[in-house]
């Protein structure tokens, strides 16, 4: 999709003039932040992930249990 961005001025561009403007400042408590974040974040997937495939063995039951009632 480049044909609908302005051409870039290469003689003015540079890393941190790309880069939003607070990238450099956030530092050390930003990473911490991000880094617990993610770690809450994939333990809570691995949670949903068992409790789905919790599910999923029930309603594999279930239905192993009605085919077996109506045949």
């Amino acid at each position: 999709m480049s044909e609908n961005n302005p051409p870039l001025n290469t003689s003015t561009t540079t890393a941190t003039a790309t880069a939003p403007p607070d990238i450099n400042t956030r530092g050390i408590p930003y990473y911490e932040k991000l880094k617990r974040d993610l770690r809450e974040t994939l333990q809570r997937k691995r949670l949903l992930d068992k409790n789905m495939a919790t599910l999923e063995d029930q309603i594999y039951r279930f239905e192993a249990a009605y085919l077996e009632e109506t045949s």
